[in-house]
């Protein structure tokens, strides 16, 4: 890994899923500690975010992670 990086990993957690609206809380750790977090906000609805990164590689690791967590609630609603 480089030594000059903004983070050893990023991690993504559902805050909060209303049906219309899913909130995806993110962290950017450095050395197994928190160097920045924030939120990201996807409308159902509208199959957009509202908010997004201005970090593309990231953001895009974020729709990967949204996909599969609403792959799983598609799943999990149908079963």
């Amino acid at each position: 890994m480089p030594v000059q990086r903004r983070a050893d990993a990023v991690r993504f957690v559902v805050a909060i899923d209303s049906g219309e609206r899913i909130a995806l809380q993110y962290v950017y750790d450095r050395e197994h500690a928190p160097v920045e977090y924030g939120q990201l906000e996807y409308d159902c609805k509208t199959r957009a975010w509202a908010t997004t990164l201005a970090d593309v590689c990231v953001q895009q690791q974020a729709e990967c992670y949204l996909s599969t967590y609403l792959d799983r609630r598609r799943r999990s609603k149908s079963g």
